[in-house]
């Protein structure tokens, strides 16, 4: 039986396979997927509507600076956030209600 190597991968998509990954993407576009790369987005569209919300009136122009400040992926704490999936995962699935009973 052959062991698999230390560095080897326990991919469960193609894409983040050690063997396959090159074959479906480059480096690049695997950035665009990460969880980093899709928090980021999370937040520069809260801190977009921040800026919209002071635009009208909404809030304070004061709170859309905070926001807007504040929404760096520095300040995610990503462990709360994989802990938040999960205990969605437990209850239903995201984007989907739970099943009651």
């Amino acid at each position: 039986m052959t062991t698999r190597p230390a560095s080897a991968s326990t991919a469960a998509h193609a894409l983040d396979s050690v063997l396959y990954g090159d074959m479906f993407g480059s480096v690049e576009m695997r950035a665009v997927f990460t969880d980093e790369a899709l928090v980021r987005r999370w937040l520069e569209v809260e801190a977009a509507l921040a800026r919209a919300q002071a635009s009208v009136g909404l809030i304070p122009d004061e709170a859309a600076s905070a926001i807007q400040a504040a929404c760096t992926l520095e300040n995610v704490d990503f462990g709360a956030l994989k802990r938040g999936a999960e205990l969605v995962s437990r209850r239903g699935r995201p984007g989907r209600p739970a099943r009651s009973g």
